[in-house]
């Protein structure tokens, strides 16, 4: 299977070990693949970014390559798949759209680039697995619900902690401690409830 997916960009997807790569350059632009085929991704370098949805509930999906020309991720890119276990987000990418990663109930660490400046709402909430979260500084916002549900044991900021959305960190139901350094905090509704 192969087609387009932007308008320099080319996709084949290989229906005997489910991998889908994409070559070419710029924006992607549309998703037009099979997603219940899809086992493997690999972006060629030189993809700029990832379009709304792109990888959105790919029962199989398991592993994802992200080259670092990828500036951007859209709105809901990885959502509902529950066999990604860890994803490189490159230091190239300085935008993450809302709940791009939600509900990957098999995620267990993110590293998020110095160069993300805001963190979206509910990017990564219902990530039942997820317990290592590293924030490279840089950050300026954390959208409404962006970490809710998830696994955390602890959590620890030695970067001025950005404006919090509402219930940031809410239903996180094995937090047991929470360390935020540098200065006072206003914390808003619902931050840590359900904790």
């Amino acid at each position: 299977m192969s087609g387009t997916c932007g308008e320099y960009l080319a996709w084949t997807l290989s229906l005997s070990d489910g991998k889908l790569t994409v070559t070419g350059t710029g924006a992607m632009t549309s998703a037009p693949w099979n997603r219940d085929v899809i086992q493997s991704v690999e972006l060629g370098f030189g993809v700029t970014s990832i379009c709304d949805e792109a990888f959105a509930e790919c029962g199989n999906l398991s592993s994802v390559d992200i080259p670092n020309s990828v500036t951007s991720i859209g709105n809901r890119a990885f959502s509902n798949n529950e066999k990604i276990t860890t994803i490189d987000i490159p230091e190239s990418v300085t935008s993450i759209g809302a709940a791009a990663f939600a509900q990957c109930t098999g995620l267990t660490s993110i590293v998020i680039p110095e160069g993300v400046a805001e963190i979206q709402p509910y990017t990564f909430s219902w990530c039942s697995a997820l317990e290592s979260l590293e924030i490279c500084g840089g950050l300026t916002k954390i959208g409404d619900y962006a970490f809710s549900e998830s696994s955390y044991s602890w959590l620890w900021g030695s970067y001025p902690l950005p404006e919090l959305g509402v219930g940031v960190f809410s239903n996180c139901t094995n937090l047991r401690r929470a360390t935020l350094l540098n200065g006072s905090v206003n914390l808003p509704d619902q931050t840590f409830y359900g904790c």
